[in-house]
């Protein structure tokens, strides 16, 4: 199936990894909302820090065998790299630079969901 022929919804529940992320995800898809936007975050999900372009929280579902598994995401709905401008990208790395610390993170892994998560296996529709 090539990515235009699917429907644009904002979560794919078919990528969720437990039940209880499967449950929530079916209720942000009921009320047609992305959920990394702001004023959508599912109960539970605590934004630790913002930048002006960027937030920082808690997974909710972090992946196994993880000590620290933070999201972060950009604040404007996004799917694609080239919709950030250059500045705003710097933000983003103070945010991951504190985390380092506050955290005390040795060693980690900096990935980034965008484009179509039917490809890239998100959950959720909006860069992060």
């Amino acid at each position: 199936m090539e990515p235009s022929d699917v429907k644009k919804d904002s979560v794919i529940l078919a990528h969720a990894r437990t039940e209880e992320q499967r449950r929530v995800m079916a209720g942000i898809q009921e009320r047609d909302e992305c959920p990394f936007c702001p004023g959508n975050l599912p109960e539970g999900n605590q934004v630790i820090r913002t930048t002006d372009h960027w937030f920082l929280m808690p997974n909710m579902w972090p992946y196994e065998n993880t000590r620290t598994h933070l999201v972060a995401v950009y604040i404007k709905h996004v799917e694609q790299l080239e919709d950030i401008p250059p500045v705003e990208w710097s933000d983003l790395f103070q945010l991951l630079r504190w985390a380092e610390h506050e955290f005390k993170i040795e060693s980690g892994a900096i990935g980034i969901r965008f484009g179509d998560p039917r490809l890239n296996r998100a959950t959720v529709r909006h860069i992060h």
